[in-house]
């Protein structure tokens, strides 16, 4: 994926790849897992942000396809300094209530 050459451009790519990780996370049980954990890894109450290993270490454990998501979710978030939490918090909770509904037993 090619990194964004504006604020605008990054907005609609870290869209897209939010939308993708979102269908992961509502389609597999496993995956889905692994992809809460990378959006959480952006909760200021959870993570000291100033720390990107933590971002990191939550994408290394994403399959290929997911984890070129997440790096350009990370790389354009810092490139163009757009809060993923702060931006993204409702619609990650709402991804998470419906995975909840999804999958309880």
């Amino acid at each position: 994926m090619d990194k964004a050459k504006d604020y605008e451009g990054a907005v609609i790519q870290i869209n897209n790849s939010i939308r993708e990780l979102e269908r992961i996370i509502l389609s597999d049980r496993i995956e889905g897992i692994k992809v809460l954990e990378f959006f959480l890894s952006f909760n200021p109450a959870i993570f000291n942000q100033d720390d990107l290993s933590i971002k990191m270490d939550a994408w290394r454990l994403l399959d290929g396809h997911c984890k070129a998501h997440a790096r350009l979710i990370v790389e354009q978030s810092i490139s163009f300094d757009i809060p993923i939490w702060k931006t993204y918090r409702e619609k990650i909770q709402k991804v998470i209530d419906r995975r909840r509904e999804m999958f309880s037993v």
